[in-house]
């Protein structure tokens, strides 16, 4: 008869595992799935130990497919973090473009507004001395205008004195022709010649008698009308050259 060889010890709570891989290979193959999980940090290598060690039977057929169910599931996983790295490298790229693009176009827009600051200094440095010579030139005008306008009275006063000069000596001329004239001491012209001619006296002896002259009123140089038309004719000439002052004086003042 056979000897009674003693029974395996129940196994304590949730050591399942061991008690159903009696073989060495199965256990080295549930402790290396345990390992595998702990080190890749894996909740799915895991729970598929997991598993292994809660079978009860043929424990090689449904190794198998838990294995398999597990590879499916891992590349499954591995397809997703490799579609995520993707993204995640396509989108890093991309913001490194943006990132190379943006630095690009900040450092030429800094060189334009560091191009357009000096400009805008430059042009306010330009308008202030604009505004200066603008300043100047008012000043400058209203002494001009106010130079102008004293001379153009000044002009007007001359002009009209001499034009009065002249008719007040040209009425006086006129007065003594007509005197001397008639009293003989000047020639008269064709026209004036059928007029009486003036007896004259032997001898002024008396007051009462016509003017009897003593020069010739138009002799030159002291005649006294021939003086009256040199004064006349000056004061015709002062009115000239006034006007021509004063055409001299508008054309300056508008050009200016």
């Amino acid at each position: 008869e056979a000897p009674t060889n003693p029974g395996l010890p129940p196994p304590p709570e949730g050591m399942t595992a061991f008690v159903q891989f009696g073989s060495p290979r199965q256990q080295k193959a549930l402790d290396l799935l345990r390992k595998e999980a702990v080190k890749a940090h894996s909740s799915a290598v895991a729970q598929l130990a997991d598993e292994l060690a809660a079978q009860k039977e043929g424990p090689f057929d449904q190794v198998v497919n838990a294995i398999q169910k597990m590879i499916f599931r891992l590349q499954h996983e591995q397809k997703e973090e490799d579609d995520h790295k993707n993204w995640c490298d396509l989108e890093l790229s991309k913001t490194n473009a943006s990132i190379s693009d943006k630095e690009d176009k900040l450092e030429e827009l800094s060189i334009k507004i560091e191009a357009h600051t000096g400009s805008a200094a430059s042009l306010q440095e330009d308008i202030t001395k604009a505004n200066e010579m603008v300043a100047t030139i008012d000043m400058h005008m209203g002494e001009a205008t106010e130079i102008r306008e004293i001379g153009k009275k000044e002009n007007e006063i001359s002009v009209k004195d001499a034009q009065d000069a002249q008719t007040a000596l040209s009425n006086a001329i006129s007065v003594l022709k007509d005197f001397y004239k008639g009293s003989g001491g000047m020639q008269k012209a064709a026209y004036e010649l059928v007029q009486a001619p003036v007896t004259l006296p032997d001898t002024p002896s008396t007051w009462d008698s016509s003017y009897t002259k003593v020069a010739d009123p138009a002799a030159q140089p002291d005649g006294i009308v021939t003086v009256l038309e040199k004064v006349s004719a000056d004061f015709a000439q002062m009115e000239s050259d006034t006007n021509a002052q004063e055409a001299s004086d508008q054309a300056a003042y508008d050009e200016d």
